[in-house]
């Protein structure tokens, strides 16, 4: 693989239709799967100090079935892909990439190499913003493991609000970010929002009305963040829930 071929191109979440909750189709796909493995979170990292740094070790659908998944989903929804501002959806842990359909291209043609490299090309660009009123979190860098089917991930979590206190920022993080999901899929849509926008994932095929959540997918475990103490340390099992 040419470490020099052009990166995806990654469409700026500003060009997709902002969908209501209820406008998103979710359909369940068992060929994805992902899982914790072990995490942290630092209120100190060494970079960007007054950010909060999460790092999670995840469990992967093997990335030749991610492959030919992404290929098949393509395939079986022929309206989408014929529409010239048709994107694709790649989904990771709480982030999903869109990509154009040049870009949808260059990720899954190819060999099982190809895909590899670029799926890692898009782990370390900087983007997925998740805003969550008074901060925004971002899916900083990550690396898919081939050898043991594992990705490693990194999120910074910087206040929307100006400087605040790293009280403040932790505060905010409980209660307006509140969750990491723990998602694996392909989502499809266009830009012009005629076709509804539709995500495969690990998840259910349904929403519920969350307790503390609000409204967001089943099926789905997550990084509980509303009962963290604040403190950097390991992220655990005791800390993974479910959307139910």
């Amino acid at each position: 693989m040419d470490s020099t071929a052009k990166p995806p191109i990654l469409t700026a979440p500003t060009e997709t239709k902002k969908n209501k909750t209820e406008d998103v189709i979710l359909i369940h796909d068992e060929r994805f799967t992902t899982g914790f493995i072990s995490g942290n979170i630092d209120i100190e990292p060494a970079i960007n100090p007054e950010s909060i740094e999460i790092n999670l070790k995840l469990t992967s659908t093997p990335l030749a079935i991610l492959h030919s998944t992404y290929k098949n989903l393509i395939a079986f929804n022929p309206e989408y892909y014929s529409n010239s501002r048709f994107l694709s959806h790649p989904v990771f842990c709480h982030s999903d990439y869109r990509l154009d359909k040049d870009s949808t291209s260059l990720v899954i043609d190819g060999d099982l190499t190809n895909f590899a490299h670029y799926v890692n090309v898009l782990f370390n660009q900087e983007f997925n913003p998740t805003v969550a009123w008074r901060v925004i979190m971002i899916f900083e860098s990550g690396r898919f493991n081939v050898s043991d089917n594992t990705y490693d991930i990194k999120y910074r979590i910087h206040s929307t609000q100006g400087e605040v206190s790293k009280a403040q920022l932790i505060e905010y993080t409980k209660t307006d970010l509140r969750w990491l999901s723990l998602r694996q899929g392909i989502g499809l849509s266009t830009r012009n929002g005629v076709l509804p926008t539709k995500f495969y994932t690990n998840g259910a095929n349904y929403y519920v009305d969350h307790p503390t959540l609000a409204r967001v997918p089943g099926g789905l475990e997550y990084v509980d963040l509303t009962n963290w103490d604040g403190r950097t340390r390991a992220i655990t099992a005791s800390d993974i829930k479910h959307t139910g």
